[in-house]
């Protein structure tokens, strides 16, 4: 699920609105986000986190859509991997991350890690909770098709005429064919950085074709990760056959009411009702009205009809 913002270069288009003390509804896994609390650990890890595994039949053959950094010369950041790489992934070890430059050292209250691609079975390494947020949030965008981490040298003439390079956070090519090179920034460290302006010389400079996009915690939040990271785990556990059942049922639904409720009403009062529901979620078939953390207590509808 997701809007026609959801990778719009308009920073302001994804500002939530709240009510009554809550969010709004929006996307489960868009980066335009509204702010949340969080269920989520924080600290220096250098732990795999290897939950997200599960490749959608959609996605063919993990090796065949793995992704790979190229040189930025304003046509495309990937490329096929060669055949060692394919060889690994059949062997089923998680092959090496295609990162164009190595992880920052550790520094006092750092925070690196590194996940595991499930579109292409590709380690890829985070040096922040926000960047490993921005990750799993489009790892769960079933719009995304491929996904790289750190991403470039991009060239670019900054605002002082000196050659300089940058590195994307993250490469995103969604299913429609276009590419969106995305930074991560906390949304305090952005005026300091000169983020926008590195951003704005290499629009000017067309060294890429992609959509050139800012995000922050502002759109990244800690809901919209966790609500990400379950809707990977249930694309990995989630039952076909209680998939479409719940699916069958929620068509003939009008309004909105509690997921125990409907999942009660179907026959689905069970982890597997529940996976289902997540699964259902992550597609966009249904939307949780009430924004948050995805849950038995979440009111949701159809995602065709406005709640009230």
């Amino acid at each position: 699920m997701g809007t026609k913002d959801d990778f719009s270069d308009d920073e302001t288009s994804s500002q939530p609105t709240r009510t009554a003390g809550r969010t709004k509804p929006m996307p489960p896994h868009a980066l335009e986000v509204g702010n949340g609390g969080s269920q989520l650990s924080t600290g220096d890890t250098g732990n795999r986190e290897t939950e997200p595994s599960y490749v959608p039949e959609s996605h063919g053959d993990p090796a065949a859509v793995a992704s790979h950094p190229a040189s930025a010369d304003g046509h495309n950041f990937f490329r096929a991997p060669v055949e060692e790489e394919r060889r690994t992934a059949r062997r089923g070890r998680p092959l090496a991350s295609l990162a164009g430059r190595p992880v920052a050292m550790r520094s006092r209250g750092s925070f690196r890690g590194t996940i595991i691609n499930p579109r292409d079975d590709r380690e890829m390494h985070y040096e922040s909770s926000l960047e490993r947020n921005a990750a799993f949030i489009l790892l769960a965008d079933p719009r995304v098709a491929r996904l790289c981490e750190q991403v470039g040298p991009v060239a670019f003439k900054a605002s002082d005429d000196v050659e300089r390079n940058h590195f994307f956070d993250f490469v995103a090519t969604l299913r429609d064919g276009t590419e969106h090179a995305i930074s991560v920034k906390y949304e305090a460290d952005v005026e300091k950085s000169g983020i926008r302006g590195t951003l704005d010389s290499i629009r000017r400079s067309g060294s890429v074709k992609s959509n050139v996009l800012l995000r922050t915690d502002r759109h990244i939040t800690r809901d919209r990760a966790v609500n990400a990271r379950l809707i990977l785990h249930a694309n990995r556990v989630a039952d076909a056959r209680e998939v479409t059942v719940l699916r069958s049922f929620l068509a003939r639904l009008h309004g909105v009411a509690p997921l125990s409720h409907i999942l009660r009403a179907a026959g689905l009062d069970s982890p597997e009702g529940f996976y289902a529901a997540v699964r259902l979620f992550g597609l966009g078939l249904i939307r949780c009205v009430d924004g948050g953390t995805f849950n038995h207590d979440s009111r949701i509808c159809n995602s065709n009809l406005q709640a009230k």
